[in-house]
């Protein structure tokens, strides 16, 4: 998966789930491997550690300082360290970014993106919880906002009408990886369990400054009134 789809924490439970369950996994032969890098110069083009010494002369520093300002969590400076090593790899990256220059290509690669931002703040979020159930509810969140990002990338990657190599082979792994075994199974779980939460019903009873939570009984239901 691109690495703002793939998540550690939702892959890790994601290809537990697939293993454990005998759904078999995306192809991997077959699996798309950059937006940025052509296929058979991944290995050519890995991220450089550091800036050549030439990006300080021709203040090339400074503008990927620029371009990457607030985006510290994308770890992009590397990216824009790595020379391309092909001229067709070249080209690849360039048929990618006039993809891009369609605004109905690019609004759902910034959504998605949004939509991924949250998602780690939840993630963030219950790490830091010390409670239990509140760190289950929010990854639960996390997850059915990530089943939700992927799957209307992936909608709206079928009914795009992409020239690049880049974007045809994202779009052809999204619909596999939506229809394999274990994303299915990630969908189903969480809403199983957003349909247990949602059916469970409690009664609180307010005196004073003490709330007490207890069985819903036969108590009629004031929330209505209490909301109007």
């Amino acid at each position: 998966m691109p690495a703002e789809t793939a998540n550690p924490r939702i892959r890790q439970h994601e290809t537990q789930r697939h293993r454990s369950s005998g759904f078999d996994s995306v192809d991997e032969s077959k699996a798309f491997r950059s937006i940025l890098f052509l296929e058979d110069a991944v290995g050519a083009s890995a991220p450089s550690p550091g800036p050549p010494e030439y990006f300080r002369d021709l203040n090339l520093d400074q503008i990927v300082d620029s371009i990457t300002a607030g985006r510290d969590e994308y770890n992009l400076k590397p990216l824009f360290c790595t020379p391309l090593v092909t001229i067709d790899a070249i080209h690849y990256r360039q048929e990618v970014f006039r993809d891009l220059e369609v605004p109905r290509h690019y609004d759902p690669i910034q959504s998605f993106a949004a939509a991924m931002r949250q998602m780690r703040s939840y993630i963030t979020q219950a790490e830091k919880s010390y409670y239990k159930y509140q760190k289950n509810a929010l990854f639960l969140r996390a997850v059915e906002l990530y089943r939700s990002a992927v799957s209307r990338l992936a909608a709206d990657s079928s009914s795009a009408t992409y020239q690049s190599r880049g974007f045809r082979g994202l779009s052809d792994y999204l619909s596999c990886y939506t229809e394999s075994g274990g994303f299915r199974l990630l969908a189903n779980e969480a809403e199983s369990l957003r349909s247990g939460l949602s059916s469970i019903r409690y009664a609180l009873h307010v005196n004073g400054r003490r709330l007490t939570v207890g069985q819903c009984g036969d108590e009629p239901d004031l929330s209505t009134e209490v909301l109007r």
